[in-house]
């Protein structure tokens, strides 16, 4: 049995990485994928932030982060709103 075929409830947890999985095709292809799954909780959309960039100075390295852009994710919860997945931002 697939974990959407199941009844042990889940939550679907996914960072959004702006440039690498944030289009609106990945994420309706992922909201494709868990609908209808009995035992889905929600989905959990989790942000890129840059908080990294401390942790880099305290070992006394410079940051490079990895992008430069946040992209709001509102976008991503109305996908799966359409597939009737409750999601919220973390």
């Amino acid at each position: 049995k697939s974990l959407c075929q199941g009844t042990l409830p889940f939550v679907v947890r996914i960072p959004v990485i702006p440039g690498v999985n944030d289009s609106v095709q990945n994420f309706e292809a992922t909201a494709r994928l868990i609908a209808g799954a009995p035992a889905l909780q929600k989905a959990e959309l989790l942000p890129y932030h840059k908080t990294a960039g401390a942790k880099y100075e305290m070992v006394g390295k410079a940051y490079q982060p990895l992008f430069h852009t946040e992209q709001p994710v509102a976008i991503h919860q109305e996908i799966f709103s359409r597939y009737q997945i409750r999601s919220e931002v973390l």
